[in-house]
């Protein structure tokens, strides 16, 4: 596993401030300081939401999933196709679609919890 997050680090540390963690067995991966990228089982999945899972579904990339308690669940991240990793470009262009699926997904969570019902302080 560490062999595999050094070859990935590789890949995504020249197109910025990426980082990664250990957790839950895999790691996070961080694009200023937000996390973007999850490796598990030795697959890299990428931060999805509707707008760019079209992107990753043209190459039948597949989600992160796990078996929960009662149901597989199903998590908002997919695997990243192997030419994207290899195309610098392209790999730019995915780093910052995740990182902004990520930014969209902390926007709605903030917007929800303003409209659940509790009081929230305005800055």
């Amino acid at each position: 596993m560490q062999n595999f997050l050094t070859h990935i680090m590789e890949k995504l540390t020249p197109h910025g401030p990426v980082k990664s963690r250990a957790m839950f067995g895999g790691y996070g991966i961080y694009f200023k300081e937000v996390i973007f990228a999850v490796i598990v089982e030795g697959k890299l999945y990428f931060r999805v939401d509707d707008e760019t899972i079209p992107h990753y579904e043209k190459y039948q990339s597949e989600f992160f999933t796990y078996d929960g308690k009662n149901k597989k669940v199903i998590m908002p991240y997919m695997t990243l196709p192997e030419t994207i990793l290899k195309n610098p470009k392209l790999l730019k262009s995915y780093i910052e679609q995740a990182y902004e699926a990520s930014l969209r997904k902390k926007t709605k969570k903030r917007t929800s919890s303003r409209h659940n019902g509790r009081t929230t302080n305005k800055i």
